[in-house]
């Protein structure tokens, strides 16, 4: 059974983000956060997903476009969805700063355009899914992503994989385990091709951000102090160990799973 608390409106609530958070609207404003996640996700993404030029990506929830910079930049052909107007058009913005050849179109990735069928070899999901609250609403979203890949194509997602209560609320997504989220791969009609732990360090995490409230009780700071430059480091290197003694997906509450269209 999913666990989930009382719900926002997704739309409304990525809208706001996109008003009051500007370039970090889908990412994390605290950090330390962002400067242990971000390269975390990057290496474990490109470790382990193939890629070659010209690969064509549906960047689904694409947010302020960080990643479709990022998969641009190595040699694909992007498109980027995401339901909020507001991140979509930073999202444009930035790639006319930078050059980059990118589409962007405000969507849901439930409602993905009929003139997307089979057009690509892989879709990209980078912690997307999880904010799907319903299991419905998955299965719909997963439904529109095989239909967008053509035959063998790839679906690559991070999602977070540390189902059932928590110990925080949290109105904007539904926690599922990796259990749960193989079932609905295998039910879409997606081949497991590789699940990789992402990140290890839940209980580290909890520290930090129990010593976050008191550290910085005003709010935090706008970059990295020399306290936040420990706890990067220590994040690190608890999950670089772990990695060492854990295999694939075991122990993890951020998992990479690469998936095939059957």
């Amino acid at each position: 059974m999913t666990f989930r608390n009382a719900s926002v409106d997704p739309a409304q609530y990525w809208e706001e983000r996109a008003r009051t958070r500007g370039a970090i609207a889908a990412d994390y404003r605290d950090p330390v956060l962002r400067a242990f996640e971000t390269p975390l996700r990057r290496r474990a993404f490109f470790a382990n997903v193939p890629w070659w030029n010209g690969i064509r990506v549906l960047d689904v929830g694409t947010g302020t476009g960080e990643w479709a910079m990022e998969f641009w930049r190595r040699g694909a052909t992007v498109v980027g969805i995401d339901i909020s107007p507001g991140m979509i058009q930073t999202a444009r913005e930035a790639a006319a700063r930078g050059q980059a050849e990118i589409r962007y179109e405000v969507g849901k990735v439930q409602e993905l355009p009929e003139e997307f069928q089979g057009r690509f070899d892989m879709v990209a999901s980078i912690t997307v899914l999880q904010h799907l609250l319903t299991d419905r609403d998955v299965a719909e979203a997963l439904a529109k992503c095989a239909r967008a890949l053509h035959p063998g194509g790839l679906l690559a997602c991070i999602e977070n994989t540390m189902g059932g209560p928590r110990l925080w609320r949290n109105t904007y997504m539904t926690f599922r385990s990796r259990a749960q989220w193989l079932r609905h791969f295998r039910t879409a009609g997606f081949t497991v091709e590789r699940v990789v732990a992402v990140r290890r360090v839940p209980l580290i995490l909890f520290l930090y951000r129990v010593y976050a409230r008191i550290r910085w009780s005003s709010g935090l700071p706008a970059s990295l102090t020399w306290d936040g430059r420990i706890w990067c480091r220590l994040l690190c290197t608890v999950n670089e160990s772990l990695a060492r003694i854990l295999p694939g997906g075991v122990g993890s509450d951020l998992t990479l799973f690469l998936l095939k269209r059957s």
